[in-house]
């Protein structure tokens, strides 16, 4: 049988506030093997922490636990709001205390050295370190504390003293960096290229990271814990390798963007999803196939982290059986990985119909692989679906005519800069514009297709299964949010070549039968029926699509709980603007 040294439950950006609920996780960890529970995550997103509404790049951090969120020192009273601060702490105590009464061994991860606000720079300007902002993303100037500095790495080494001395059951501090927010003096891969104070400017990578890794770890020392600390950052090849050589004991590196070689990352991380799609907003959708790659992967590794997120409270088991199973396998051999899954299926739906539900998870991997391929550090369900507004702002050739009524409900959490004609083309996507021509639309029209095609034939295989009604509703809804980016695309890709965003720019008179005005017509009429569609699956199934709990919780990462009243909305104003074509595609009977 395989041995762990760690298993380690890791799921830092999900939110989970129900104790009664952790204990039963923790419960269910302890017997499947696992060895380490990350207990590190925030109550809520931080939205206190936005200083411009207008500034949509801090969204990416909001999410993102960090030691001074919880601890904040002296310097960042003024802007931690205490009684948040009081809250996340009171959660990771709590939290701890579960593990410990299981046996379990507590992970905490952290974002950093993460953005401060500029009073923290005023009071020590000395302390300033790299920009870290994303110049495609954000509205300002963005600034971490510089990681070489002794007071800012005295600051996070007291603040690991306090955390390890009210939660002892920690003993693995896992830090990412150089990403939301997040980031290390004059590395490669800061957005806006090596930067940071001329002070430290000479220190080598390896140098800098293996004593700021020393530093975290030189803080759970004194509160009498062997604290294990790792890092995962993305990095160059040469950095890495100077950093390996450089480490000291009880730190690592873990694999981001594959500069560190097998055998020499402190662990092997998987997923039950591609990447870490923290945002992604179908709840139901079981990736159980996923998984079963992942656990192969990393068979051989000593410790492994499990992201193991479910996109449903059903498959929270699931998940865990399967990772128990895989490592507790004599072999890990393909036959292994699909005897694995049917014996999860069986468990759910019977040995008669497990194959058939082993096909429905085989096809949603599948389908995902076609349209899960990240850009700019994200998806285009995540970037565009949801945060550019595609499933619910309206198609019309004259976006920037729409009245302010008209636009209020989709306007403002457009993930965009406060430029309007920008804002008005669906197809710049946080700053860079992945599908800019008909034929770029046309190939992601056939990809997604593909897509639309196994989610269906999924579809029509788990209507079929007993207990699977939710799975069907998610397989619904990802063929709407297909068609959906299928339909954008399409419709501003002709938009660009008629209409523009600020209105005619060539008027040609065109009959009735112009191929151009069918084609946007046909669009336009099969994303309302599309939208129609997705408002039945709603009424059939409410929480299928993640949503804020209430109005103030919309912003550009998460939808109104009131969605459906605005996909009525888009599809009431689309209606009341078909004629608008009418300027793009003059009729010759006017």
């Amino acid at each position: 049988m395989l041995t762990k040294e760690r298993l380690i439950y890791g799921c830092p950006n999900h939110f989970l506030n129900d104790l009664e609920v952790f204990e039963r996780r923790v419960q269910k960890a302890a017997s499947c093997g696992f060895t380490h529970f990350d207990i590190g995550q925030l109550h809520d997103r931080g939205r206190w922490a936005i200083d411009d509404p207008s500034d949509p790049w801090l969204q990416w951090n909001l999410a993102n636990p960090s030691l001074f969120k919880i601890l904040p020192p002296d310097e960042l009273k003024d802007f931690v709001p205490v009684d948040e601060a009081a809250i996340n702490l009171n959660l990771v105590i709590n939290k701890g205390k579960i593990l410990e009464k299981y046996g379990l061994k507590g992970m905490f991860t952290t974002w950093d050295p993460t953005w401060m606000p500029e009073s923290f720079f005023h009071k020590h300007p000395e302390w300033r370190g790299p920009r870290i902002d994303h110049p495609r993303r954000s509205m300002h100037k963005r600034f971490a504390p510089c990681m070489d500095h002794p007071g800012v790495l005295a600051l996070y080494r007291e603040a690991v003293r306090k955390l390890l001395a009210l939660v002892p059951c920690i003993d693995m501090l896992h830090i990412y960096t150089n990403d939301s927010g997040a980031g290390m003096c004059w590395s490669s891969h800061l957005y806006n290229s090596p930067n940071g104070p001329e002070a430290c400017a000479h220190i080598p990578m390896g140098k800098r990271v293996a004593t700021y890794l020393d530093n975290f770890r030189q803080g759970g020392l004194e509160a009498g814990i062997d604290l294990q600390v790792t890092l995962m950052s993305q990095l160059n090849q040469v950095e890495t390798e100077a950093i390996l050589q450089s480490l000291k004991p009880g730190t690592g590196l873990v694999d981001w963007n594959g500069t560190v070689e097998p055998g020499r990352e402190h662990y092997k991380r998987v997923a039950a999803h591609f990447m870490y799609p923290i945002y992604f907003i179908v709840c139901g959708l079981p990736t159980h196939a996923i998984l079963a790659d992942g656990l192969r992967d990393a068979y051989d590794a000593p410790t492994v982290l499990a992201h193991l997120q479910a996109f449903s409270e059903d498959y929270f088991d699931d998940f865990m059986d399967m990772t128990a199973a895989a490592f507790a396998s004599e072999t890990n051999t393909i036959t292994d990985r699909h005897n694995i899954l049917l014996s999860i299926a069986s468990k759910k739906v019977g040995t008669k119909n497990a194959p058939a539900l082993v096909e429905v998870w085989e096809l949603v991997r599948e389908g995902l692989n076609l349209i899960c391929h990240p850009f700019g550090g994200s998806y285009i369900i995540e970037a565009a679906s949801l945060m550019q507004r595609w499933l619910t702002r309206p198609f019309v050739p004259f976006p920037l005519e729409l009245t302010e009524e008209e636009r209020s409900y989709f306007w403002p959490h457009l993930f965009q800069l406060e430029d309007d004609e920008l804002k008005a083309d669906m197809m710049n996507i946080q700053g860079s514009r992945l599908i800019d021509s008909r034929g770029a639309a046309n190939f992601m029209s056939r990809l997604w297709g593909q897509a639309i095609g196994l989610f269906m034939k999924a579809e029509h295989i788990a209507a079929q299964q007993p207990g699977c009604k939710n799975i069907v509703h998610a397989l619904r809804v990802m063929q709407c949010l297909c068609k959906n980016a299928i339909n954008c695309a399409s419709f501003q890709s002709i938009m660009d070549e008629y209409a523009g965003h600020d209105g005619i720019k060539e008027a040609v008179s065109y009959d009735a039968g112009n191929i151009d005005r069918a084609v946007v017509y046909k669009i336009y009429r099969a994303e309302i029926d599309n939208t129609y569609t997705l408002l039945n699956i709603l009424a059939e199934c409410p929480d299928i699509i993640e949503t804020g709990e209430r109005p103030e919780q919309e912003d550009q990462f998460t939808f109104s709980p009131d969605l459906a009243g605005q996909l009525r909305k888009k599809i009431e104003i689309m209606m009341n603007h078909w004629q608008d074509f009418d300027r793009v595609f003059p009729r010759p009977n006017r």
